[in-house]
């Protein structure tokens, strides 16, 4: 089974990405700030990583930047828009604006995992 971290600090929607992702047969780990987040990337050693732009103690785009492994990494935010995302992000399709729709959303993630 893969498993997946998501960071989330909305508590409603990180509790719809983990219901529709453990839906689809996929393992979430959760964090609720980008400090969280990356302790558990590194502690869980995550197939992919899924996290919101606007967060407390540290945005998704400083997270994205520490971690090593920066194909693992999905931005999601509601505010932000594709034309300040990190252009790497965009082009390989790793950057969704909510609100998700869960069916598209989780088929996305599972292309994204193999």
């Amino acid at each position: 089974m893969k498993k997946i971290l998501v960071a989330e600090d909305e508590q409603d929607v990180l509790y719809f990405l983990k219901l529709i992702l453990e839906l689809g047969d996929i393992e979430v780990v959760t964090a609720e700030d980008g400090e969280e987040c990356l302790r558990k990337y590194e502690k869980e050693k995550p197939d992919l990583v899924i996290c919101d732009v606007k967060m407390p103690k540290m945005s998704g785009l400083e997270v994205y930047e520490r971690i090593k492994e920066k194909d693992k990494f999905i931005l999601i935010s509601g505010i932000i828009q594709e034309k300040d995302m990190p252009k790497e992000l965009v082009e390989r399709g790793d950057f969704f604006i909510k609100p998700l729709p869960p069916k598209e959303f989780v088929e996305r993630i599972k292309l994204r995992l193999k």
